[in-house]
């Protein structure tokens, strides 16, 4: 699978104490049920707030966030989603309105290798309860955004992105250092790239903060 194994499921789930950010390969965790994380108790109000799309589909944006949380850090989940409710409104199988070449919860383009790798991605487990695409597309973002033998995957962003090589947009994105609203920033920028560019890649990166009074259960 053009140097993409599928990421065990004993990989998928792991409980911490302390927040573990992404490294360039997908971490050994355990096999035990996801639980449910503590939330802001304003979580309600926060995802009825208008600047969210009322077509966003915020189960599956939970589990994602979960999911994301225990393989990469609290900070790269963050990081994932604003492109996840952007591209797709967190829908596997949403296809790109106008009838485009986008399939996926990141728009993935038909006819290029990404795609392709994609598709044929296959986990070696499901998980009992969740949307077997689902948590395939949410493996391979894992494998594709860690995974440095296809640098055709990033790009530099284009001009302002702040990016000279596509490595650097990689390395802002899985750097532990980077805060969420830079991670959310460096893969809008260099791995989704969204025809609206830079402008777009900001905003996603500013929403990660709203996403942070959702997901953090300090407020």
């Amino acid at each position: 699978m053009s140097g993409l194994s599928p990421l065990p499921i004993w990989n998928l789930f792991k409980s911490s104490n302390k927040e573990e950010e992404v490294v360039e390969k997908p971490k050994r965790v355990s096999k035990q049920p996801q639980t449910k994380s503590s939330k802001s108790i304003h979580e309600d109000k926060v995802k009825s707030n208008p600047k969210f799309d009322k077509r966003i589909n915020w189960d599956n944006i939970d589990w994602l966030q979960q999911f994301f949380h225990k393989n990469l850090g609290y900070k790269t989940s963050l990081g994932i989603l604003p492109s996840v409710i952007k591209e797709s409104f967190g829908n596997p199988k949403a296809k790109q309105i106008g009838g485009g070449p986008g399939y996926g919860l990141l728009q993935w383009e038909k006819g290029t290798g990404r795609y392709n790798r994609m598709m044929k991605y296959h986990t070696d487990s499901i998980i009992p309860g969740v949307d077997p695409e689902l948590q395939r597309q949410a493996e391979f973002i894992i494998n594709t955004t860690l995974d440095s033998q296809h640098p055709d995957d990033w790009h530099h962003g284009g001009k302002g992105s702040g990016f000279t090589t596509a490595e650097d947009a990689r390395k802002a994105f899985i750097n532990r250092k980077s805060t969420a609203e830079e991670k959310a920033y460096a893969l809008s920028a260099g791995y989704v790239r969204p025809k609206e560019g830079v402008e777009e890649a900001k905003r996603r990166g500013k929403m990660t903060y709203s996403l942070d009074s959702i997901y953090n259960s300090k407020y």
